[in-house]
């Protein structure tokens, strides 16, 4: 059984880390992005089973770009 995918996008580095390191240790495999720049691109391959999409990212509300 391969690991559920799960991006993380979220502006705050120590939150970001929470996020990963608590749902890594669940068995999640779990990648990161600190902006909403090319998430477009990342969300179009398809290849993540949820987005935990922080509201207030630094370059874009997550509200909108949900």
């Amino acid at each position: 059984m391969t690991a559920n995918r799960i991006l993380v996008v979220e502006g705050d580095a120590e939150i970001a880390a929470l996020l990963s390191g608590g749902l890594t240790v669940e068995g999640y495999h779990v990648d990161l992005a600190d902006c909403g720049e090319g998430l477009d691109e990342r969300l179009s391959a398809g290849a993540y089973d949820l987005v935990v999409l922080d509201r207030m990212l630094p370059d874009a509300d997550g509200a909108e770009l949900c």
